[in-house]
C-alpha cells in the first residue's frame, strides 16, 4: 500500500492569495490605472501557470498509483468532474515502429469500438472508451 501523497498546500495557498488580491473593486472592473490593470494581467498570468504546473503534479501524482502493468500501452483516462459521464475521448498516441492492426480494450480485456480520426507520421487520434492498445491485432 503506498503512503499518503505529497499535497501541494503552501503553493496552492500562494497562488490562491495571489487570485484574491486581483479581485480588488477596482481591478475587477478596469477602473484601476494602467500599471495596476498590467500587474493584475501579470500576476493572473502567473496563477495559470501555476495551477497548469499544479494540475499536471497532481494528474502525475494519481497516474503513478494506478496499476498500468500488463499486455499492451496503457491509456489513462482523467474524469475531471465529480460524477460519471459518457463521452468521446481523444488520444494522440505515437507509435516507436508503424502498425499496420491494433485492438483497444477495457482494463477487463474486452475490445472496445474506436475510430481512427488522423493518420500522419506514425501518429493518430483515436476515438474510444478506455485502456488498453494491443498492437497487432486484427479486430477493431
Amino acid at each position: 500500500m503506498q503512503g499518503k501523497p505529497f499535497y501541494p498546500r503552501v503553493d496552492l495557498r500562494e497562488a490562491w492569495k495571489i487570485l484574491l488580491r486581483n479581485q480588488f473593486h477596482d481591478i475587477l472592473p478596469g477602473t484601476c490605472i494602467g500599471d495596476a490593470a498590467d500587474d493584475a494581467v501579470s500576476d493572473l498570468e502567473s496563477v495559470i501557470r501555476e495551477a497548469g504546473r499544479l494540475q499536471s503534479f497532481g494528474l502525475e501524482t494519481i497516474g503513478s498509483r494506478i496499476e498500468t502493468r500488463g499486455e499492451g500501452t496503457p491509456i489513462v483516462l482523467y474524469n475531471s468532474l465529480a460524477w460519471q459521464r459518457t463521452a468521446p475521448v481523444s488520444v494522440d498516441l505515437k507509435f516507436v515502429t508503424p502498425v499496420q492492426t491494433f485492438a483497444v480494450k477495457d482494463a477487463s480485456r474486452k475490445e472496445i469500438p474506436y475510430t481512427v480520426d488522423w493518420v500522419s507520421d506514425d501518429r493518430c487520434d483515436y476515438r474510444y472508451s478506455s485502456f488498453f492498445c494491443n498492437v497487432g491485432s486484427e479486430n477493431h
